[in-house]
């Protein structure tokens, strides 16, 4: 028994091997990876894609800033935490947090009046 070189899973008798090498189905499979860069046959009218005409340019859209996260949540009471920095550095970043808590709050207190 001899294994087909196209498809590994196929054992042919040594009489028949040359009859299965010309008509193996998986032939063309072999024949396509061998040759990538072959053109394809062809396509038929209904495998042709219709291009679509779209007015539509994202590249026109209006230019947007990024989004700053810092700036974003400097005025809501969100709590913070500094990853980092010496003992000196983390105890002002906490009082000035404390700070902003307290402005935040006397302000909300001020607009509920």
């Amino acid at each position: 028994m001899l294994r087909c070189v196209f498809n590994t899973t196929h054992l042919i008798k040594a009489q028949e091997f040359q009859s299965h090498l010309l008509s193996c189905e998986s032939r063309p499979d072999f024949d396509r990876f061998v040759i990538a860069d072959a053109l394809p046959a062809e396509l038929s009218a209904a495998d042709q894609i219709d291009i679509i005409q779209c007015k539509e340019d994202w590249d026109a859209e209006p230019v947007v800033e990024s989004y700053k996260p810092e700036s974003h949540i400097t005025n809501k009471l969100i709590m913070r935490r500094l990853t980092g920095g010496s003992a000196s550095v983390r105890r002002e970043f906490r009082e000035s947090e404390r700070k902003r808590f307290q402005n935040i709050t006397e302000v909300n207190q001020d607009e509920s009046m």
